[in-house]
């Protein structure tokens, strides 16, 4: 067989083909680390936008948060604010049951017309039929008069 590495039978010998193959390979080699520069450079770009992702992802799941906490600070202080208002109706329901209660402890069963005839008999046992404090002057009915308390009797009147 005859191959470029026979010496001398072949034109110009075995160097120019050892030459050839090396820039042969030379050329592959650069190509090669080319690529390898080429990739590691993108690498180095896709790291970097990785980190700016992740700074990103990180931001954004720190706002989220936040608006969970407002959401929930929100939602507490509403639930407060309900709360609150339930103990004030129930306070309110209570103070109106006691109210009631107190209320059916004075009735006693006694008619207001009894009542009225009990107020009269103390009224006649009394110096003068007057419930007006002992010790002070009596009103004159025909003493000076507040114009305003005229006008609301006159009002009452009608």
């Amino acid at each position: 067989a005859n191959n470029n590495l026979d010496g001398p039978s072949t034109p110009g010998g075995v160097l120019p083909s050892i030459r050839n193959a090396a820039s042969k390979t030379s050329t592959r080699a650069d190509k090669r680390e080319k690529a390898l520069y080429d990739i590691q450079k993108q690498v180095h770009e896709s790291e970097i936008q990785l980190a700016k992702c992740r700074e990103q992802a990180s931001a954004r799941w720190n706002d989220l948060h936040k608006a969970e906490e407002e959401v929930q600070r929100i939602y507490d202080d509403k639930n407060w604010e309900r709360s609150q208002e339930r103990e004030r109706r129930r306070k309110a329901r209570e103070n109106e049951k006691r109210a009631l209660d107190a209320i059916g402890q004075l009735d006693s069963g006694t008619t207001p017309q009894e009542i009225w005839e009990l107020v009269a008999g103390v009224a006649d046992d009394m110096e003068g039929g007057s419930f007006a404090p002992t010790g002070l002057p009596m009103v004159m009915e025909s003493g000076p008069r507040d114009k305003a308390l005229d006008e609301k009797l006159s009002k009452a009147d009608d």
